[in-house]
């Protein structure tokens, strides 16, 4: 019944197009996506079996027991599947969090999200597809844009007792479903000996009572009834995967007796333990082959170029970001992450005549290099090239973009130290340092590793950690939290933000305090410290008292550099 994928070389990610009679009960440790293109299928999943038309799509969690099956043999079904173990390195919770998908399809809100998933899945079929030059490294880009969305705006659930389903149930407060969702996690890989409501509170420092009303009130059943619906779904796979007596079964999914187990799985399922093993247990994959027709993804272009192109065309301008991410910054490989060398940041031809020294991250960015060798700073962006005269500039905004779109996907900054000043140039007067010198600032800091995500950014070294963390769409804004669980208390936390779109006025206001025949006393410490206050729109440090957990807001078009350094001596 257990089911093993086996992937590509270097692709997290399977791509099968097929026809379904009947794809016997089964499961796999894998996350997967089922997106109906023609026709219609049955989805036999959990507690309850959903009629998936033509657009529709289903998530299948890491080992949901599940089976397909249609009469409609012009079906076509797209089974996208993900490798749990790639997942985890992003979304370190994936295996046990719960997604539910909207139903409503007049709500704005279904139609929002489930375009923005519908378009990065043509994306990810027209690369495969396609199969050009880069081709692994945007899969994995656009694999983390749809599970990123995935993730954060779909893990809002209510249980519909009368109907045995979960049901989408968006929260507001991102809080909540971060709190909500540790508590899920929690339960999913403890359901035998679960932590008690008293034992989580306190690992939240809220009151219990608050907390089980809170959680009765959201999902929809109370705390110790969810605990015993976990335990009937996953005692299904020993059912159908083995000989176990029931008394055992029940036992080591946690009830105290055969007769309380009953009660709960007769309730959840509509029939008894022995009644679901003899209607069922001839039905899994290890006793039935699947009735299926696979086809090459090349027969099924016309449809995938069909779907991509109407999706432009209707995509208008939702973003693809997600609106809201965690970042658990002390259970990220390091070792597995991209190592970006001082030359592979420096590509500069301005300093191919220079003393090796002056490579070194302390002196590459420093006042004394610039005063010494130059009178501004010049930022050439590969990316955006301009010809002579083209009346488009490059703007800040741009070069941001640029810089950071270059290092995810190519894991390359291009940028030019030099004294011209021209249409391409993006560059400071005197020592008025503009947002993408810090951000390149950001990365000739001393650093043990570096870890390049889709929206943020680690250096690491030793204890302490520099995070980079960006919003550029153009009108949404984010919510992100900054957590771990391993870092102690009394590390010295700062968090700094740049709204790009506010450069342009704080350039004015600076040249209208300082006209330009005083730009010689900005050389001033007290000066230099005044305009980084007026750039950094917020700033703000502290201390942490205990485990971090720093939630924090960007504003569109925005940047944001957390520090987190430990003030005790290792």
């Amino acid at each position: 019944m257990l089911k093993n994928i086996t992937y590509e070389k270097d692709l997290p990610v399977k791509i099968e197009i097929a026809s379904v009679s009947n794809y016997p009960i089964h499961m796999h440790p894998d996350i997967q996506l089922i997106y109906v293109l023609e026709g219609h299928v049955d989805l036999n999943l959990t507690f309850k079996t959903y009629r998936l038309k033509k657009n529709d799509f289903r998530y299948i969690h890491s080992e949901d027991i599940h089976s397909l099956s249609s009469e409609d043999n012009s079906n076509i079904v797209l089974i996208l599947s993900v490798d749990i173990e790639y997942l985890e390195k992003i979304f370190p919770n994936i295996r046990t969090a719960v997604i539910t998908m909207p139903t409503d399809k007049t709500l704005l809100l279904y139609n929002n999200q489930q375009l923005q998933l519908k378009y990065c899945i043509f994306l990810l079929l027209d690369e495969f597809l396609k199969r050009t030059e880069g081709f692994h490294t945007r899969v994995k880009k656009t694999l983390k844009t749809i599970f990123g969305i995935i993730y954060r705006e779909f893990r809002g659930f209510t249980v519909d007792r009368e109907h045995k389903a979960f049901v989408y149930k968006r929260l507001q407060d991102i809080r909540q479903t971060e709190r909500l969702g540790e508590i899920i996690d929690d339960i999913y890989k403890n359901y035998v000996e679960p932590s008690t409501l008293e034992e989580i509170a306190s690992r939240q420092n809220l009151n219990p009572y608050y907390l089980s009303h809170l959680f009765s009130q959201t999902i929809g059943i109370n705390y110790r009834d969810f605990i015993n619906m976990v335990r009937v779904e996953t005692s299904e796979y020993d059912l159908l995967s083995s000989d176990l007596s029931i008394s055992h079964i029940a036992l080591s999914s946690g009830f105290s007796n055969s007769s309380y187990y009953n009660k709960h799985f007769t309730f959840w399922f509509g029939m008894s333990p022995q009644e679901y093993r003899k209607k069922y247990i001839d039905k899994t994959i290890a006793k039935m082959e699947p009735n299926i027709k696979f086809y090459n993804i090349k027969d099924c272009s016309e449809v995938i170029h069909k779907n991509l192109d109407s999706l432009k065309t209707s995509f208008g301008d939702l973003p693809t970001e997600p609106v809201s991410q965690t970042i658990q910054i002390d259970q990220i490989d390091f070792t597995d992450s991209l190592k970006i060398h001082t030359g592979l940041v420096c590509h500069n031809p301005d300093l191919l005549d220079l003393p090796d020294d002056y490579f070194c991250h302390d002196k590459l960015l420093s006042p004394d290099f610039i005063r010494k060798y130059f009178s501004s700073v010049k930022i050439i962006i590969d990316s955006h090239p301009h010809k002579k005269g083209d009346s488009i500039k490059p703007d800040m905004y741009s070069s941001i973009k640029s810089t950071l779109d270059s290092i995810v996907t190519k894991h390359t900054c291009s940028f030019s130290l030099g004294s011209t000043q021209n249409d391409e140039t993006i560059y400071t007067l005197g020592y008025i340092k503009t947002p993408l010198y810090y951000l390149l600032r950001f990365f000739t800091q001393k650093y043990e590793s570096i870890y390049v995500d889709t929206y943020y950014i680690i250096l690491k070294k030793e204890s302490s950690y520099h995070i980079l963390c960006w919003n550029l769409n153009l009108t949404h804004e984010k919510e992100l939290t900054i957590k771990s669980e391993s870092i102690s208390a009394g590390n010295f936390v700062t968090i700094s933000k740049i709204n790009i779109d506010d450069y342009s006025r704080y350039l004015s206001e600076i040249h209208r305090i300082y006209p330009k025949k005083h730009y010689e006393d900005m050389h001033c410490e007290t000066v230099k410290r005044i305009l980084e206050q007026k750039l950094f729109s917020q700033e703000t440090s502290f201390f942490t008292e205990g485990r971090i957990n720093i939630p924090t807001h960007l504003h569109s078009k925005s940047i944001c550099f957390i520090s987190i350094t430990s003030t005790v001596e290792q």
